[in-house]
């Protein structure tokens, strides 16, 4: 579930990025808004299609949107671990 979230919030990033709004980004990739939303809120997961053409608008491979969100979800991870070492050195949970 935790990369279907990081899946959506990378996506909100990039579209943000090209200065792109919902529906633009949307009608690039031949999907409706509601369900760009959907997958920006990290409530579903795209199919192959809808990945490399939302990967294609953004002027990215499919392949490279993926390695992506495994980088940015495996920075979260390390920032968790972080977190929980600095709270336990100093008496936190």
């Amino acid at each position: 579930m935790r990369r279907v979230k990081h899946f959506g919030r990378c996506l909100t990033l990039l579209r943000e990025r090209e200065g792109m709004t919902r529906a633009k980004l949307a009608q690039e990739a031949g999907i409706s808004s509601s369900y760009l939303g959907r997958l920006e809120k990290g409530e579903v997961w795209p199919g192959l299609n809808v990945l490399d053409g939302l990967a294609s608008s953004l002027g990215m491979t499919a392949g490279e949107m993926l390695v992506g969100v495994d980088k940015a979800t495996k920075a979260y991870e390390d920032l968790l671990k972080a977190e929980a070492a600095l709270l336990a050195a100093f008496g936190g949970e």
